[in-house]
């Protein structure tokens, strides 16, 4: 019998990446930034000036905007009550996203695991002494695995709103966006508190359904530790 001596390895030494071992926050670590060179940070989020290669991001809202009832909200709650669509680990969830590419963000076309990554990177830097929020960067998006289980984008992504009562003048691409959604006109969801009492809460507020939402049911249903915070 030949035993062969077990190697060190050293972590701080440059070369170990050489070794085949691949670290994915390496891989995907953003670089510092350089976008200030071609776009200044207040032309992000810019949903008035959209090139015509993003054409699919007003296609979307406008989309989610006509169908996205306080009815449907609530239908998808129900819906989703158990908060599975079934059984994966956080890496094979990354994996499953990958196959994703946002169709509400105007500011990237890069598939969800590397934008993930470079969230939680990102907060990593900022907030060295918040270990859990780089981890609530890394999953956010994780619930867009709803766009594989037969879920359109438009019940998937982008930026969510209150339904139930009269839409805010914020909302991204204004009310006209909201041409073909009936509660516009419904007296029980178009007046300033519609369904709901002054000062309510947050935590009796239906939003529109998506991504977000539906990690926060995961979370809260699952008893996820990381601090409430998260969840507001």
């Amino acid at each position: 019998m030949i035993i062969l001596p077990i190697p060190t390895i050293d972590l701080s030494d440059p070369d170990f990446t050489t070794m085949g071992l691949e670290d994915p926050s390496e891989i995907y670590r953003p670089k510092p930034p350089t976008f200030a060179l071609d776009k200044a940070m207040e032309n992000f989020r810019d949903y008035e000036n959209l090139g015509e290669d993003m054409s699919r991001v007003r296609d979307t809202y406008y989309k989610m905007h006509k169908n996205q009832t306080h009815h449907f909200a609530c239908s998808q709650r129900e819906k989703y009550k158990p908060g599975i669509v079934g059984e994966y680990t956080i890496m094979e969830m990354m994996s499953v996203v990958a196959k994703i590419v946002d169709e509400s963000d105007p500011d990237t076309s890069l598939p969800n695991d590397i934008h993930m990554y470079q969230t939680a990177e990102r907060i990593r830097a900022a907030y060295p002494d918040l270990p859990w929020f780089s981890l609530v960067g890394l999953i956010h998006d994780l619930g867009k695995v709803l766009a594989l289980h037969g879920e359109p984008q438009w019940a998937v992504v982008g930026d969510n709103f209150v339904t139930g009562c009269q839409l805010g003048p914020n909302v991204v691409f204004g009310l006209p966006s909201f041409a073909g959604n009936p509660d516009v006109s419904d007296p029980r969801y178009s007046t300033k508190y519609g369904v709901y009492s002054p000062n309510c809460g947050l935590d009796h507020v239906i939003t529109s359904w998506g991504h977000d939402e539906y990690m926060y049911q995961v979370l809260t249903r699952n008893q996820a530790t990381i601090p409430l915070e998260v969840c507001t």
